[in-house]
């Protein structure tokens, strides 16, 4: 279910002197994602990635959404700074195995056609949340991959922006395979 064309490694290894920094798994609730999301960033620009660990923070997100009757079936959160030499770095949480899978784009990713048709970077240059909702996603043909997630059983798509204090605009992406999908009232609340 990932993005055509990306390489999938494995999960960096945590750092166990900092394992104590970043979101805390308790039941605060999704709030608790987004100062976290932005240390993740400074992580990023400098060149920290080999260290991060986004296992605790994806599956909180996915933990609250399940408990608030999202039923997201995949979770995906992409780093998808502009600084020079960096590639865009993803992280996908699926409900089938449960656990957060790393992606590294290659180098040049963000120039590349496939991600200029892709939601992520609709959002991230518009800097505004793209819903697809249960008739939308059956006749959507600005974003290719969400073909494959209508494939896979998607009756609902929604990508949200996260900015940071950088200026540069994440995407945190999901679809569900819920019955009749999400509504717009849904998405509001969320």
């Amino acid at each position: 279910s990932s993005v055509s064309g990306t390489q999938s490694v494995s999960p960096p290894v945590r750092d166990e002197a900092r394992a104590d920094e970043g979101v805390s798994c308790d039941a605060a609730g999704i709030g608790e994602a987004a100062p976290w999301l932005a240390d993740l960033h400074v992580q990023v620009l400098n060149l920290e990635a080999q260290s991060l660990d986004l296992q605790p923070a994806v599956s909180l997100i996915a933990s609250a959404l399940t408990r608030a009757g999202f039923e997201p079936e995949r979770i995906s959160i992409a780093i998808l700074t502009q600084h020079p030499g960096l590639s865009g770095l993803g992280y996908v949480w699926t409900r089938i195995e449960g656990q957060v899978e790393f992606l590294e784009r290659p180098p040049g990713f963000l120039s590349t056609h496939e991600h200029r048709v892709s939601p992520l970077h609709w959002v991230m240059t518009t800097r505004t949340p793209l819903f697809v909702d249960a008739v939308g996603i059956q006749t959507e043909e600005r974003f290719p991959i969400l073909q494959s997630f209508r494939d896979a059983g998607a009756t609902s798509y929604l990508a949200l922006p996260v900015a940071t204090a950088r200026g540069d605009v994440h995407v945190l992406g999901m679809w569900t395979r819920r019955a009749q999908g999400w509504t717009e009232s849904d998405v509001a609340q969320l």
